[in-house]
């Protein structure tokens, strides 16, 4: 079933998202401050790259899940096994 069927059936979704902050080891290739040999690497390996200039703690992307509702079984009404 496509995600485009589940919502146009209704159902309900648990939706959560959290930013990624731009930190430390990130922040050598994607920073404000990146080194010319750094610089000459990623332009070489990613040639229309853009994601450069970020300062530590900036917003640099989001974590985002959805995930189906399931009803809850309830333990006294479910058969014995």
């Amino acid at each position: 079933m496509s995600r485009a069927q589940r919502r146009a059936e209704g159902g309900e979704r648990f939706r959560y998202a959290s930013g990624i902050a731009a930190e430390g080891p990130g922040l050598v290739c994607h920073g404000t401050d990146v080194s010319v040999p750094v610089g000459k690497a990623i332009g070489a390996r990613y040639p229309r790259d853009r994601a450069t200039g970020c300062a530590a703690g900036g917003l640099r992307g989001l974590f985002w899940v959805e995930i189906d509702r399931v009803p809850a079984v309830d333990p006294e009404a479910a058969p014995n096994s």
